[in-house]
């Protein structure tokens, strides 16, 4: 009498369970939680590269056995021409204190050597005996300084004897630097007072066998 019919056979199976949402105005549903970024790891930081060892300096060379109390400076002095000493500078060095070995060409080429401006000492007749002749007057000295002096001429042996004896400074005031006739020719240079000279050199080199070297080249 009701109208509902009641079946005997039971309901049939749900291949879903059931989707069932609950709304109770009185207790709404806990706010969802929201979604966290995914936790990274903190960048790495590169190591610091090492610095890099400091070069090894170079040994130090020896230092020189200093010289005696009170030796002064030794200044060989050596002249252009064969004019009276003295009398032209910077030959007057040869009479300061300290001048111990002084050195100027004779008239006839030879080389005349003296000590403290003494004159009169038989010459030895070349360049590399005046050199042998110094280093024998300086090593006894042992100087606290050795400054070659020249000019003219006497400077283009002041720097020469300066490189060959190991000075500590060679002072060339208007050095001659070209002495071979031939270069002094191919760079058309103006006649000069000595250049008759330098041809009378260049003839006694071709029967001594010596080289009339530009100054440019002076090596040890």
């Amino acid at each position: 009498s009701t109208g509902y019919k009641i079946s005997s056979q039971p309901p049939p199976p749900m291949r879903h369970p059931p989707h069932i949402i609950c709304h109770d105005p009185w207790f709404p549903p806990p706010p969802s939680p929201s979604p966290q970024p995914p936790t990274l790891p903190p960048p790495q930081t590169p190591p610091k590269p090492s610095p890099p060892a400091p070069p090894v300096p170079p040994p130090s060379p020896p230092s020189p056995s200093p010289p005696p109390p009170d030796v002064p400076p030794l200044y060989p002095s050596l002249s252009h021409t064969a004019m009276p000493r003295g009398t032209y500078k910077p030959w007057a060095r040869s009479r300061s204190k300290g001048s111990g070995a002084t050195g100027r060409p004779k008239k006839d080429g030879e080389s005349e050597e003296g000590e403290e401006g003494e004159e009169g000492k038989e010459g030895v007749g070349s360049f590399e005996g005046m050199i042998e002749y110094l280093r024998r007057e300086i090593e006894p000295l042992q100087p606290a300084r050795l400054v070659t002096i020249g000019s003219s001429m006497g400077g283009y042996a002041a720097v020469r004897a300066g490189v060959l004896l190991g000075a500590d400074v060679s002072l060339a005031f208007a050095p001659q630097v070209l002495i071979h006739p031939e270069e002094r020719r191919g760079l058309e240079l103006p006649e000069a007072p000595f250049d008759p000279f330098l041809r009378g050199v260049h003839a006694v080199s071709k029967v001594e066998d010596f080289s009339l070297e530009p100054l440019t080249k002076a090596r040890p």
